[in-house]
């Protein structure tokens, strides 16, 4: 039977009070992360930007794909405020809300666009 190893990693180590950019996160997240569980502690993290919540969110998303589950502990109101606003946005997305459009030639098309 294998052991399952958890990983926990205290972002304040990393990023001080403020996460606030998405390459910050993407950096934190790498292929060679194979633990079956790692624990995002977010203690003594202020702030998290709109596009940190995210970019979070997406390698969450990757890791699952992987059987790798992620939780984060300690997290603020405004932390969690930001999470629920990111996930709120990818939900109100829709194809529904993405128009096609073919144009029978470029000054149709130029037209169009000129109507935007």
């Amino acid at each position: 039977m294998k052991t399952q190893s958890i990983i926990s990693i205290r972002l304040s180590d990393i990023f001080k009070e403020n996460i606030i950019s998405r390459s910050s996160i993407s950096l934190l997240f790498n292929e060679k992360m194979q633990d079956s569980k790692i624990e995002l502690d977010f203690s003594k993290i202020v702030f998290l930007s709109r596009s940190a919540a995210q970019q979070l969110e997406l390698e969450k998303m990757k890791l699952r794909k992987r059987n790798v589950e992620v939780t984060s502990i300690n997290t603020n109101e405004v932390i969690k405020k930001m999470f629920e606003i990111v996930k709120n946005q990818s939900k109100s997305k829709s194809s529904s809300q993405i128009i096609f459009k073919s144009f029978k030639s470029e000054s149709e098309r130029t037209r169009f666009l000129m109507n935007i």
